[in-house]
């Protein structure tokens, strides 16, 4: 990394870190005091006419942005042929950070953080900026669980809506949106997509398409439907998979709309069940009296009763008038007889108050039809009365048969080798049941081996997220055994460190290869050999990556060397300035050195 004393009006203090696009350091204004994050972009990159011109641009566009929940952009410039721009200095860590250490995220903090994303969103959208790179490396976690997002617009700086640039892939597929993977244009919507993936590995520890390469990523985004988020963090509420279910529609137009509407259902969601939770904290301390009344309980017999079964209810004029006529339409229906005169009846004559009693008769007919009926009833075969009882009984049977009759062998093994094909250790759950049928009702079948493998790869997925979880608990080692904690302690070095856990994880083979192991020490040590794999495969599949773009770089300074010797000499430099120091660009920083040396520029 090149180190630098001033960039613009910033004195730099010291690195931030550095990736494919540039260097970051943190710098403070000499005339104000004030902190920025300085990011300086790669000679690479300052040498191409076409990002130059799309630059400055692109970064007035955003200093539009002013908001809480972004971070903000405070200039650009140009330092001795050093393309840079500055931003708010935030303290924290980005969301990826968070995930790839281990934490895992409850699913009220992801709705809150949702909330504040769609806050930002909505701020970006308003002013027609679409973010295109959501995703949790671009999501800072700032004091006071604030998060900011950062890179606003890079990615079209950048190149993103193209996908590639000079053949390598730019950033990460895995929160893309499918109309980016297929590369047509984006829209305000393909941000909710991003953001529906951030929430769902928020939730789910991982994205919803995680494959080894993006190919395999744009490929399910086109064509194939994420595991459903209760499936791998069940504590997640049904309306919140609805939510990410939706936002992660293939088709934009049946996302939901605007990211106002994302953080009202999220907020509404919480809310909803927030109040639930406390209407059943409070129905557990009602208690039933003597007097047959719930009251609260601790609450004395004397007291009133906080909510009685049966209570006096307000009847209203309108409501007193149906009434009325309803017994108005009885009293016609059912004649009325009047009851010989009482005493006091007698006495109305005489001027005092009048008592009337009346009774609803039973008329004749309805005596001859309830004779009748008994009479039906009384003869009728008890096989004639129970016989619909019967076949419905029979009909309703034979659906549930039908429905969840056994499938046979061929049948249960298409399902499960068609998750086996085209998803992951953790997509297996699918058919967690399926792989148990076959191996308990299929023994001699000789695909039973290819099953049995599989369930014990979605075991080996099961046990990997346990010690995930362990490790996220700085006490959750103690209890594991002396195997188990140091595949933990490996595979968290791999997250800052890939090729010392590559070593680390190589050595615990070694040493317990071939020894007698209980079955968890087995599938850890199983673990261990595919971590290998995967790191082994990474490493190569990024430096082939990194090898053919600065290659591609350095054939463009060998067309320039002849009408711009210095812009070649400038691209050259640069090769050997980042990539001196790391063995797989070798190769490429020799060509580099030696056309200096030949032009004698070095």
């Amino acid at each position: 990394m090149k180190t630098f004393q001033r960039l613009g009006p910033y004195l730099i203090q010291r690195p931030l870190g550095s990736g494919g696009m540039g260097s970051v350091f943190q710098g403070v204004d000499e005339t104000t005091g004030a902190s920025a994050a300085v990011k300086v972009l790669s000679p690479a990159l300052a040498a191409d006419p076409s990002f130059r011109e799309r630059f400055g641009a692109e970064i007035e566009t955003l200093k539009k942005l002013k908001h809480p929940n972004i971070v903000e952009l405070l200039g650009y410039g140009e330092e001795d042929g050093h393309l840079f721009y500055a931003m708010e200095l935030v303290e924290g860590r980005t969301l990826q950070q968070e995930l790839q250490s281990g934490r895992h995220f409850a699913w009220r903090e992801a709705a809150r953080i949702g909330v504040q994303i769609c806050q930002a969103l909505k701020h970006a959208h308003d002013r027609g900026i679409i973010h295109r790179d959501l995703k949790p490396a671009n999501l800072l976690l700032a004091p006071e669980e604030q998060i900011k997002l950062a890179d606003f617009g890079i990615a079209k700086l950048y190149g993103m809506n193209q996908l590639t640039v000079a053949g390598g892939v730019i950033g990460t597929a895995d929160y893309m949106s499918p109309e980016q993977g297929e590369g047509k244009s984006v829209t305000a919507r393909s941000d909710l997509y991003s953001l529906g993936s951030v929430l769902y590995a928020l939730l789910a520890g991982r994205p919803p398409f995680a494959s080894r390469t993006a190919a395999e990523v744009i490929h399910k985004l086109r064509y194939e439907e994420p595991l459903g988020v209760r499936r791998l963090a069940p504590d997640t509420p049904e309306e919140f998979e609805l939510i990410v279910a939706q936002l992660l529609a293939k088709d934009p137009a049946k996302r939901i709309a605007t990211a106002l509407a994302v953080a009202n259902r999220l907020k509404a969601m919480e809310h909803g069940l927030s109040i639930e939770t406390r209407a059943d904290a409070r129905e557990s301390h009602f208690s039933l009296s003597s007097d047959g009344d719930y009251k609260l309980a601790g609450e004395a017999e004397d007291q009133p009763t906080v909510l009685a079964r049966h209570e006096t209810r307000f009847v209203s004029p309108a409501e007193r008038a149906l009434d009325e006529q309803r017994d108005s339409l009885d009293a016609h229906r059912n004649p009325t007889v009047a009851m010989p005169p009482s005493d006091a009846a007698r006495g109305s004559a005489t001027g005092s108050t009048p008592s009337t009693t009346h009774f609803t008769t039973y008329d004749a007919a309805a005596r001859e039809r309830a004779a009748l009926q008994e009479s039906v009833e009384e003869h009728t075969p008890l096989w004639w009365k129970v016989a619909p009882v019967l076949v419905g009984a029979a009909v309703i049977a034979a659906g549930l048969w039908y429905v969840t009759r056994p499938l046979s062998g061929d049948a249960l093994y298409d399902r499960i080798a068609a998750v086996a094909r085209e998803g992951e250790g953790g997509d297996l759950a699918h058919v967690e049941r399926e792989m148990d049928q076959f191996l308990t009702r299929f023994p001699d079948d000789s695909r039973r081996e290819e099953v049995r493998a599989l369930r014990e790869e979605l075991e080996l997925f099961r046990l990997q997220r346990q010690y995930e979880r362990r490790a996220r608990l700085r006490s959750g080692t103690h209890s594991l055994r002396p195997i188990e904690r140091a595949y933990v302690e490996a595979t968290q070095l791999a997250i800052t460190n890939p090729r010392s856990a590559l070593v680390k994880l190589q050595a615990l083979v070694d040493v317990f290869d071939g020894a007698e192991l209980n079955t968890d020490d087995q599938r850890c040590l199983r673990l261990a050999r595919e971590q290998i794999v995967q790191l082994q495969d990474r490493g190569q599949a990024t430096s082939d990556d990194d090898v053919q773009l600065i290659q591609q770089r350095l054939d463009a300074a060998d067309e320039l060397a002849e009408r711009d010797p210095a812009q070649a000499a400038a691209i050259r430099r640069g090769v050997v300035e980042l990539y001196a120091e790391q063995p797989w660009a070798e190769p490429a920083v020799a060509r580099a050195r030696a056309a200096l040396e030949k032009k004698g520029q070095d």
